[in-house]
């Protein structure tokens, strides 16, 4: 029995196998791609244009290939760029827009824990600290959400003192 020599069609790398595998699928253990046995040793013509052989070295490790080849093999990269997958579609969202101006209601909240209701000034006061931070760290929604739950906190602090006050005030005497 004798053996057949060919190409892979893929990398072109030298292949010879037993006469017996004629006309099997396998896989090239150059390039790692399928293939099928020929049935018996392909001829080539004796043309000038196919026995010269057009090499170039390799982008990625520098070894000869031939220059139609589409993966090395010596280092079984691919030469040719896979297609750049296609551009996404706009964002259907609106961008946020940078607010002119968010009110901190540091005062507010100030004189609210100072002359109305201790605790829900407190809080009003750690939320309204927050607004500017999160100014400066872009955080434009934060920095609203932050503002307006300030506010929030110090209208409840405000009205919970109006009636906590004179209530203590009746109640004491």
């Amino acid at each position: 029995m004798g053996n057949i020599a060919f190409s892979c069609p893929h990398c072109d790398g030298h292949l010879t196998v037993d006469e017996s595998g004629a006309g099997q699928g396998v896989e090239c253990p150059l390039c790692k791609q399928p293939l099928i046995i020929p049935q018996q040793p392909i001829k080539q013509a004796a043309s000038p244009a196919i026995t010269e052989r057009v090499e170039k070295p390799c982008k990625f490790c520098g070894e000869m290939i031939l220059a139609t080849a589409v993966k090395c093999k010596h280092c079984g990269e691919f030469l040719k760029k896979k297609p750049a997958p296609p551009p996404m579609p706009p964002s259907q969202t609106a961008p946020v827009q940078k607010p002119q101006h968010v009110e901190t209601h540091l005062a507010q909240s100030i004189m609210v824990m100072l002359l109305c209701c201790l605790p829900f000034g407190l809080i009003a006061t750690i939320y309204a600290s927050q607004v500017s931070g999160k100014l400066q760290s872009g955080d434009y929604t934060g920095a609203i959400h932050a503002s307006e739950t300030a506010n929030m906190w110090s209208w409840i602090g405000f009205a919970v003192g109006l009636i906590a006050i004179p209530l203590f005030f009746v109640m004491s005497f």
